[in-house]
């Protein structure tokens, strides 16, 4: 969708494309989902926001999604920003998490020191902002973090250089490529478990 960044008239038209959960699809349908509006549709990104639920545990699955996502795009993370959504800002919340020690910015580098470590990613270059999308405009705290936030993340993508996106074709190519990878993968794991049980 395409319109006005936060709905505010005075600031410039943002396109988003909003793409299935993680834990919605598997790999290569995510790959497909994205394939029918990237490459054709949006020629570029600016930034890729990878939305990350507080309290979420870093799974397997969901790491060996970005992989594929990495291996069929390209390394698309000098665009990354790290969004973290229902971390409240209300004072209640905000003493809750005091008290349990969960503080912003060690949480923040502790997130952000998994997904480098993960992919491989020097230390520090990605992004993280804290956005409650549920916020309350009546709470001065949380509207205060709110615009906050959401400035930070977009200053952040108007630094970025735009990430150029392969056409429908290559990345489909690629996907063939992805798939006869996996299949050949998958053949070698049961030729080896085949092996194994002879030498039982």
């Amino acid at each position: 969708s395409t319109g006005h960044f936060l709905g505010n008239p005075l600031s410039p038209n943002i396109t988003v494309v909003d793409t299935p959960g993680f834990k919605d699809q598997r790999d290569t349908e995510f790959v497909e989902e994205l394939m029918n509006v990237l490459g054709d549709e949006v020629k570029e990104v600016e930034s890729f926001v990878i939305v990350y639920k507080y309290k979420d545990r870093f799974t397997s699955p969901f790491a060996r999604t970005l992989r594929v996502i990495t291996k069929m795009f390209g390394n698309f993370w000098s665009n990354v920003v790290i969004l973290v959504n229902f971390w409240s800002f209300n004072p209640i919340h905000v003493q809750d998490r005091q008290d349990r020690r969960v503080k912003q910015k060690k949480y923040a580098r502790e997130l952000t020191s998994i997904f480098e470590n993960k992919f491989d990613l020097p230390k520090g270059s990605l992004p993280i902002v804290f956005i409650d999308s549920h916020y309350n405009r009546s709470v001065p705290e949380e509207l205060e973090a709110f615009t906050r936030e959401s400035s930070k993340l977009w200053a952040t993508s108007l630094n970025k250089r735009p990430f150029i996106c392969l056409s429908r074709g290559e990345m489909q190519n690629k996907l063939k490529e992805e798939k006869r990878d996996m299949a050949e993968e998958r053949r070698k794991c049961r030729a080896i478990a085949k092996e194994n049980k002879q030498f039982r």
